[in-house]
């Protein structure tokens, strides 16, 4: 089974724009420290944002955007480690 546990909603000044943080946990096979970000936008999220969460994260903690929105190509390169 594939799911976050442990999930603690943040919100608060000084997270850096973490919105919570999560285990995101793969059956028995792994169980990865994940800092999470919502999004709630009309228009597009753009490499900015990528960026910046990668600048908040931990040593071996992931990041994971969630959006209403859609994310610019520019945002897509940055996430995949291209710049474009």
């Amino acid at each position: 089974m594939i799911g976050f546990e442990d999930v603690e909603v943040t919100g608060k000044s000084g997270d850096k724009g973490i919105d919570a943080t999560a285990r995101l946990t793969v059956g028995d096979i792994t169980n990865i420290l994940t800092a999470i970000q919502a999004k709630r936008w009309k228009g597009s999220v753009g490499s900015g944002v990528v960026r910046e969460m990668r600048g908040s994260l931990l040593v071996g903690q992931r990041g994971t955007i969630i959006t209403t929105a859609t994310f610019t190509k520019d945002a897509i390169a940055e996430a995949a480690g291209r710049i474009a």
